[in-house]
This record gives structure tokens, sequence and C-alpha cells, in this order.
């Protein structure tokens, strides 16, 4: 996982302890040579930095990656040692031993500790050509959102808040209000792994552990009468991977067969919580289950002639999982009653706990790669993977998904399987010296199977798309005809076809990344690099989709998203060198409902004005909900070796995003108020923006001693309105004479100011 570097989590410090070099001590012998000193067949060096930094203010989210989000002081530092035998020796024994971010701050806003929150250590040892160890620790924490909730992380109701009691009124939602917990969610990561290899002749033998510890909280919503509850879902996994290959390699042939087993465990199996209304009951909320795998893989490479080449993979796998499916509380044991009762307003029932869910997956491909003529590349491929599910279909039963509703409803999931195949034709052709052209066709199928199940009037089940095949032709044009510049455009264009799969009684939404479509894509990429000085390149992308559906079906209709931006090095003098960068991404999304009047409207005129309303189309597409976001990034940079000893450098950063909504009713009924999807409001758009400032300079006080410094202002800010502090609000119900008080998860605002400031010093031996 590649991590995230600013000056908001600089990697720097901790304490470490000093390797010492024992020299050894030579007597004059007469004649004889004196005896060489004990350090001379080994070399070794190291540094160490150590430090502090300070920060001006508290923001989950400024330190959401890094640990560092509240104000107040905190220390940094590293170390990074080396060694082994000298080349002068004739052995080649080595050792490096590298800890980055070891730092922490004195106050913390989530349950992750602030301790060594973005900590690196790594070892490793081995001897060239022979054996190799290696040992690393790697911490990764993450801040989430500040919110309230009548709950606490272990399920109990905090102080203050009744729970069993229905919220009629101002006074019982202020008393709520009043008892509500501020929280901020966040998870710590510790991850220690060890592996290693030998080697003899041609065989190389490879392992390794990896253990993972997961524990925090993440905010979650719980739907309830009460409107949405936010609560602090607990957060304590633990992950296991163990691996074993051997490998086997000559100049033509290449084998490896190797053996994985993964092992997640869940050490929460529900969240349970008081239920916020009458009746008292229990709402109980399913945890991941704890789950196990194992898979065998296999790889061939072969050389069959020096301008020829196969390959081969394959991989076998088993899944399963060791806890069954919890049955909800307080809800009725049988589907059979009509009414599932007021208690099915809290927890669905699960008609299937099942222990031991099992699937089993299978991958393999095939390539062969020839270059049988100077300006000709060829290459043909072909790949099938699967996952067969034995599971049978599992059925959840409750009323209305917890919102109050008496109408029973009946969710089916059924595991899919399913085999993907896909085949490749490619061939490239240098036209002229300077230019390549590559053509390509890819055919991919896919066969998926949701198994039987038998369902009732009413099941809320989605459709799939049993088989569908894509046909994708490519081509790709590079040219270097211009003397220092490069340039590469390639072109995509796929289309596939599918049949839609039903159950009765089912919807008509479903997975929209299986239906058919018509993609196109479209890359470009120029580099101009004249002279050591200058560097000029230039990235563009756009991708679109278009899906399509049988009339009256609904979902994402369509989808695009383009990126562009220039990227421009110069370097005016050897001890300058300054960066320039600009991208700009849009991404787009349309989607269309349904959402027509229970019957048609036919066409009418009003006598007064003479206006003509027109009919309106039942079960035809009754609304559109599009979103377009756009995200516009510059920054600019330089670094200046002032002297020898004295180097200074600047970064800025500046990033402006926007979400804009565009909803549209196309239906017209006699009484708007009658659905909630007509006349619906045009959200306001939603824009951030974000600055960026970061200053550092080193400055060498003695050969071995360098003092670094740096300076940092972060600036971020947005009118997003779902954010705010009002936990408790009021909801006026038509059918109601009495006001509803519903409770929301009020969350902090996420912007900031902060200013950072860190210095320390670097020790080199």
């Amino acid at each position: 996982m590649r991590k995230q570097y600013s000056l908001r989590a600089v990697a720097l410090a901790g304490v470490c302890l000093l390797p010492l070099a024992a020299v050894a001590q030579s007597f004059d012998l007469g004649t004889a040579a004196p005896a060489p000193a004990a350090n001379q067949s080994k070399e070794y060096s190291g540094e160490v930095e150590i430090g502090g930094r300070y920060q001006s203010g508290t923001s989950p989210l400024f330190g959401r990656y890094t640990g560092n989000d509240s104000k107040g002081f905190g220390s940094l530092g590293g170390f990074h040692v080396k060694g082994g035998d000298a080349p002068s020796s004739g052995n080649t024994l080595y050792y490096e031993a590298t800890g980055d971010n070891l730092d922490f701050q004195t106050n913390h806003r989530g349950p992750n500790t602030s301790y060594l929150p973005e900590a690196d250590i790594d070892v490793k040892a081995g001897q060239q050509g022979t054996w190799a160890a290696h040992a690393n620790y790697d911490a990764i924490t993450y801040t989430g959102q500040t919110f309230y909730s009548p709950y606490l992380s272990s399920g109990v109701a905090a102080p203050g808040v009744q729970t069993g009691t229905a919220i009629t009124s101002a006074a019982q939602a202020n008393a709520l209000s009043n008892g509500l917990v501020q929280q901020t969610a966040g998870t710590r990561r510790n991850i220690g792994s060890v592996d290693g290899n030998y080697t003899n002749g041609a065989w190389t033998i490879t392992s390794g552990m990896r253990h993972e510890h997961k524990e925090g909280t993440l905010v979650q919503t719980l739907r309830s009468p009460n409107s949405g509850t936010a609560f602090a879902e607990p957060v304590n996994y633990d992950s296991d991977r163990f691996n074993v290959q051997g490998q086997f390699a000559t100049r033509r042939l290449q084998l490896q067969l190797g053996y994985d087993y993964a092992k997640f465990t869940d050490n929460n199996t529900f969240f349970v919580a008081p239920y916020l209304s009458s009746g008292g009951f229990t709402s109980q909320y399913s945890l991941p289950p704890s789950n196990d795998a194992h898979y065998v893989t296999g790889r061939l490479g072969y050389n069959i002639t020096p301008t020829t080449r196969l390959n081969t993979n394959f991989r076998y796998g088993i899944e399963m999982s060791e806890d069954a499916i919890g049955t909800g509380t307080a809800t009725p044991t049988s589907p059979a009653v009509a009414n599932f009762g007021s208690a099915a307003n809290v927890a669905l029932y699960n008609s299937n706990p099942t222990v031991g869910l099992m699937a089993r997956t299978y991958d393999g491909g095939t390539s062969l790669v020839s270059h049988p003529i100077t300006p000709l590349d060829l290459k043909a491929a072909y790949s099938v993977s699967g996952r067969e599910t034995s599971n049978s279909p599992t059925s959840f039963y409750g009323t209305g998904g917890g919102d109050g509703s008496s109408a029973p409803l009946h969710y089916n999931v059924v595991g899919q399987s399913w085999t993907k195949q896909k085949a490749l034709l490619e061939a490239g052709y240098r036209i002229l010296p300077s230019t390549k052209l590559t053509m390509g066709y890819a055919f991919d199928t896919v066969d998926r199977n949701a198994g039987n199940a038998v369902l009732n009037a009413g099941d809320q089940v989605g459709y799939w798309v049993g088989h569908s095949n894509e046909n994708t032709l490519s081509a790709k044009v590079t040219n270097n005809a211009i003397p220092d510049v490069n340039t590469a455009i390639s072109y995509d264009h796929a289309v596939r076809t599918g049949n839609f799969e039903f159950l009765p009684g089912s919807t008509t939404s479903g997975a929209f990344y299986q239906a058919p479509r018509t993609a196109d894509r479209f890359k470009a990429r120029g580099d101009y690099a004249p002279n050591d000085q200058w560097s000029i390149g230039v990235n563009g992308k756009f991708e679109t989709n278009s899906y399509h559906y049988p009339n009256g079906m609904t979902g994402t209709k369509r989808d695009a998203n383009a990126t562009i931006g220039p990227d421009v090095s110069y370097s005016p003098t050897k001890a300058v060198t300054t960066h320039l960068f600009y991208n700009y991404e849009q991404i787009y999304y349309v989607n269309m409902g349904n959402g027509a009047g229970s019957t048609n409207v036919a066409a009418s005129t009003t006598a007064s004005s003479g206006a003509v309303t027109p009919a309106s189309t039942a079960n035809g597409y009754g609304w559109s909900a599009s979103t377009t976001d756009s995200v516009h990034t510059v920054g600019l940079g330089g670094d200046w070796k002032v002297t020898d000893r004295l180097k200074l450098g600047i970064d800025y950063t500046f990033s402006y995003g926007d979400v804009g909504y565009n909803l549209y009713n196309g239906i017209i009924v006699t009484n708007p108020g009658t659905a909630s999807y007509v006349n619906n409001p045009t959200l306001s758009s939603v824009s951030s923006s974000m600055h960026s400032v970061k200053l550092h300079g080193e400055y060498e006080l003695a050969e071995n001693i360098t003092l670094l410094a740096g300076y940092g202002f972060d600036l971020y800010k947005d009118n997003d309105w779902s954010y705010g502090w009002n936990p408790v609000i009021l909801q006026n119900q038509s059918s109601a004479t009495t006001p509803f008080y519903g409770l929301t998860s009020g969350e902090s605002n996420s912007g900031y100011r902060v200013h950072s400031v860190y210095t320390a010093v670097r020790f080199k031996f």
C-alpha cells in the first residue's frame, strides 16, 4: 500500500541505538605484516533523524490518513542502517534496516492510538545469490468523521438516553439530543510479516507469513422509525496469510508451483443495541463473517525460439465461511406470517443461517508472444476464470426496511456462479522507422447462474445478465518522427450484448455493470524533452459507456469520465529545478427510474385558462438523476541548491471540486403529492477547495550533521449540506396529528485551516 507522505505526516523520527564499530588492535611483529583491522572486510553506513512537530488546529479530515488530527506537539524521527561484506573480501553477506514515520502526537481524536500511527520498520539480510530473509512492521491509521450517536461502540445506550419509548414530543426529542455522545471514528492496522528465499542452482524456494490486526470503529447508520441513527460499528479483525512456492529457472524454461492460505477472523459477530422506539426491542446489526481460503497456483514460461515465448498460469481455490449468518432478534421464526408484526421493523429474519458457505474458484490462461521479423510483434492469449457457489438462496423477511411500514417484504439473496472467458489477438507493425501501428481484437464471454429459487409475490429480487458476449477492437499508434518528441494515441471500441434473467415477481433493478453496453475509450500522450533543462508532457483520456435495457427497465443509462493535463519541468541552472502541473477530471452519470403514476392520466383542459395538461405514460421512465463531478488540480514547486550546504524548496497545490446534481421528472400526475418522486427539486451543487503550501529546507552543519526544517499551511472548505451539528430534526407526517421527531447523524463540518512546523537533525555515521 502506497502511503501518503506530506508535511502533515513527515516520516522522520524515533529513537534507535547506533551500532558501534569495533576497532581491532594491531601490533608490530617485526618483519611480519600487521594484522588487518577487523572492519576492513566489512562496510556499513547509517543515519538517524530526530525532531519535533507542532500543529495549530484539530481536524479529523486533515489527519485522516496520518494520525496527525489534533492540535499540539509530536515527535518525528527515522533511521537507516546498511552494511555487509566489502567487495574486496570476496564475500556477499549484506544487511539493511530502515525505520520511517517513527512519530507520535500527544493528542488524538479517534479510538486508534496516536503512537507511531504510520510507522514502517523494515529489516533484511542475506547472502547474494544464496539466501535472503526479510521482516517488516507497518502501521496504518484512519481517522473518520466526528458524529453524534445515542449508542456507545459497545452497543449500550449512552448515559441519559431512554430506550423503548416512542419520541412524540419536543421535550422527549430534546432529552434524547442532550443524551447523545460525540464520537470520532477511526481504525488502526498493525501489520507484521516475515519472508525469505533460498536458492540452490536452478531451484529457489520462497515462503512467507503475514499477520494483520485491525481495530477501532467505523460510522454506520441504522434505519428505523426514528429516521437515521448513527452508531460506531466496532472493528476487531485479524487477517493471516501464508505462502510457499518453488521455482525452477533455466535460460529456456521457468516453472513455479505455490500454495497460499488466507484467513479472516472477525472477533465480533453482531452489533446489538436497544431500539429507540416503543416496544423495547433489540436491534441487531450483522458484521462481516470469519472466513478462510486455500489456493494452489502454477506458472510456466518457455522460450520456444529466441523470438517466441509461451506463458501459462493457473490457480484453483476453495473459499469457506466459518460463521453462520445470524438470525435477527425479536423476529418471527416463520415467514408464513402475513404481517411480521411490529418487531419486524427492528430486524430481518434469515431463513438459511448456514455454516460453511463455500465457493470454488479457478483461473487459467496462456499467451504466445512472438517477434518473427524485425518490424512485427504478435500476441495471442486466452484466459478463463470461474466461481462456483455451493450455498442455496438465502431469504430475509421483514417489513418496509425498518421504516415503520407494515407491508411485508421478502429479500432473496442468491449466490451467483459464473464463468468468464477471454480471447485476444494483437499485432504491432513498424510501418515507418519512427511509427508503429498496433491493432487488436478481444472477445469476452460471461455465463452467470443464480441457481434455483422459489419466490413469493412481492419478493424483492433484481435482474442479472445470464449470458453476455463482448467484442472489442483496439488501435494504437506511437510516433517519434519529430526530434525529441514521443507521442502515442490509442482507441478502443467495445460492444456487449446479453440476455437478462428474471425471477418471478422480481423488480427491474439490478447490476448495471452487467447490462449490454457500448463503450468507447480514447487515450493520448505526448512528451517533449529537447535538452536537460526542459521536459514537457501532456496526457488525456476519455471513456464513455452507454447501457441498453428492455423497455420499462431502469438503471444507469450512461456514464463518462475524462482527464487531461500538462506536466512541465524546467531547470534554468543545475542548482534550480521547477515543476508545474495541471489536471482536470470529470465524471458523469445519468440514472433513469420508472416512477410513473399508478394509472394513466388522460390529457385535460382547464376551462378557465384553456391550459392543456398532457397525458402521462404509466410504467415509463418517470425521472432521471444525473451527477457531474469536476475536479481541477494545479501544482507548482521548486528546489534550489543555494550552496553546497544549503538546500531550499517550496510546493503549492490547489484543488477545486464540484458535484452538480440534475433531477428531472418526466411524469405528470393529477396529485403531485401522491408520490415522492414527483416534482423533486434539484439538489444544490456541492463544491470544495483546498490549498496546500509546503516550505522545506536543510542545512549541513557539519560533514555528518544536517539540520532540517519545514512549514506547512493547509486550508480546506466546502459547502456540503449533508454536514451539520443538529442531530434532532422535526418531521411533519401528513397521516399523523402528532409531529414526528426523527434522529439524524449529526456530523462535524469537514473544513479546516491548519499550520504545521517541524524541525529535525540528521546524524550520519
